[in-house]
């Protein structure tokens, strides 16, 4: 089962600049979270966004740990901006 799709029907959306809460910084990408750091006006859905978002969907389901906990919000997102990823599972060869 998937979920958090609050970007599915979202043509532009600004992330940086809402006070309304926006998706799950665990599976986030970091454009989406701080655009001007990547160049960007704004934080908007895209291709690439649903790749990373999917990766981390692929990690917690392989490794059976939400990315990035049990850090709080503040510091995933943080750790996401600067580039920090989930680490490897330690059973990562036994799941192919």
């Amino acid at each position: 089962m998937l979920g958090d799709f609050c970007f599915a029907h979202v043509a532009a959306i600004s992330v940086e600049s809402s006070s309304e809460e926006r998706g799950t910084p665990s599976f986030m990408a970091p454009e989406l979270l701080l655009p001007t750091k990547f160049g960007l006006e704004k934080g908007v859905p895209s291709k690439e966004a649903d790749v990373y978002a999917f990766g981390m969907t692929i990690y917690q389901v392989l490794s059976g740990k939400r990315p990035f906990l049990p850090r709080k919000k503040a510091r995933i997102i943080c750790a996401v901006i600067f580039g920090e990823r989930p680490a490897k599972p330690e059973n990562a060869e036994e799941l192919g």
